[in-house]
This record gives C-alpha cells, sequence and structure tokens, in this order.
C-alpha cells in the first residue's frame, strides 16, 4: 500500500488574521488536492511551526479540530504532536472509494441527531477534510487557544466503483 507526505510550515497569528501555512515550496496551502487513485492509502500531513513561532507558540493537545465529517466513514483520521509540540503529524488512513452521504441527508442528520436513517449513498470522487490547527501561545490563560483557518485538504479522483 502506497504512502504519500506532505509537509507544510505554520506561523500562527494571534490577531484574528489568517495564519501562515506554506507548502514545502514555500508557497501558501490554503487548498491542497490529493490524488489517490495511485494506489495510494495513506496519507501523512507534516505541520512544523516557523523558526520564528517556535518561541512563543506550540500546537495544542493533539493538534486539530475536525470541523466537518461528512465522509469520514470513507477515511480514519489521527493526529498527535511531536517534538515538544513543535510539530504536528495528521494520518489519513483506511482510505475508501466512491461514496459518500448527500448533502440533503447531512442537514436532515445534523438538524435530528435523534433520529436513526437508512441512506442511500451516492458516488462522489472529491472528499473534503476539514479541520482547524489547534495552538497555544506563551502568556496566554491556560484556557486559551487559537484556531486557524481550515487549511483545506481534499482527496480527489477517487475510482467510482462501477
Amino acid at each position: 500500500m502506497a504512502k504519500k507526505t506532505l509537509n507544510f510550515t505554520v506561523e500562527p497569528k494571534d490577531n484574528g488574521k489568517n495564519w501562515t501555512i506554506s507548502d514545502s515550496n514555500e508557497k501558501p496551502a490554503e487548498e491542497t488536492r490529493i490524488n489517490v487513485q495511485n494506489n495510494i492509502h495513506t496519507i501523512v500531513l507534516k505541520y512544523t511551526l516557523t523558526q520564528a513561532s517556535t518561541a512563543d507558540w506550540k500546537f495544542a493537545e493533539n493538534g486539530t479540530l475536525f470541523v466537518h465529517a461528512q465522509d469520514n466513514f470513507n477515511y480514519q483520521l489521527d493526529s498527535e504532536t511531536h517534538s515538544n509540540g513543535h510539530e504536528l503529524t495528521i494520518n489519513i488512513t483506511a482510505i475508501q472509494t466512491g461514496a459518500t452521504i448527500p448533502e440533503e441527508v447531512l442537514h436532515l442528520m445534523l438538524q435530528n441527531p435523534n433520529t436513526a436513517l437508512k441512506v442511500d449513498l451516492s458516488d462522489k470522487t472529491e472528499y473534503a477534510v476539514d479541520f482547524r490547527i489547534v495552538a497555544k501561545k506563551a502568556g496566554d490563560a491556560a484556557e486559551v487557544r487559537h484556531f486557524s483557518q481550515d487549511p483545506r485538504v481534499v482527496i480527489i479522483d477517487v475510482e467510482v466503483p462501477h
């Protein structure tokens, strides 16, 4: 099973502005599209704080808040921090293909959490993995956390079963 690893740098901001998240070529990583048709079953996203940020910032807890779970039965997510909170690794594993919960059914699920549903899955070739990176800053109160904008990772070109 093939694995794809992508590296990013992160410069958190505490003033409500978007964080600087860059790919390994130092280009903004507002959206990362990952093609998994070439037998990729594991995606590893490695985020490292910029050198200038490491004195004041650390990734907090497991480093992420996953905010949208529409297609997460098609993949497994886990994240953890390393290097005294200066590195964050997100693993996307067990990637399945071709089916999603229709958007209108997802809204119905969210509006009716106490109702069980039978759902016809629909074909899909893109899966958004929505999350925010979580950090804490030296000098902040112990309970304060800072959340990034969504760095938007999209798994694409998954084969739809026939």
